[in-house]
């Protein structure tokens, strides 16, 4: 719009009414959600702002509880790593995939205090290729990342 801000364009379809509905945000560069403070109830046939007049919502302060960064080096041999910052203590569990979606290993699987940790997997054992790793944080949405090994 004319003023600067970003505009997102959003349908919402269902069959219940007075169902409330609850939004967060997806920052890729520091790969956090934020919770949106607005709350909306759907109903039926509900029509909310346009390009000219939208519905403002307002993101909260309050990142969730982690923020995982991206792999580094990648691709790597035979240690890869990656940084992941806690607000606060949580159960943390990476493991790690085989391109045909198998679990090959597990880097890590416990509870960590609230800062920034590095996490590491050593991969001497395994054959060159494309890995993925899955950082599953308490009952947060896991997050998946590439990596390479190259040999």
């Amino acid at each position: 719009p004319l003023d600067g801000n970003m505009i997102f364009p959003l349908m919402v379809y269902g069959n219940q009414d007075n169902v409330p509905l609850v939004f967060k945000v997806y920052d890729t560069r520091t790969e956090t959600y934020y919770d949106i403070d607005e709350k909306l109830t759907f109903t039926v046939d509900m029509h909310l702002g346009n390009g000219f007049d939208p519905v403002v919502m307002n993101i909260s302060g309050q990142p969730e509880v982690y923020s995982v960064g991206d792999p580094y080096p990648n691709p790597f041999n035979p240690i890869v790593n990656f940084d992941l910052t806690l607000t606060e203590e949580s159960y943390v569990k990476v493991s790690i995939y085989d391109i045909a979606g198998h679990k090959v290993s597990i880097a890590h699987d416990g509870i960590l205090d609230a800062r920034k940790h590095k996490i590491f997997w050593l991969a001497n054992d395994y054959a060159s290729g494309i890995y993925f790793f899955k950082v599953e944080i308490d009952n947060q949405n896991p997050i998946h990342k590439k990596i390479i090994l190259l040999k």
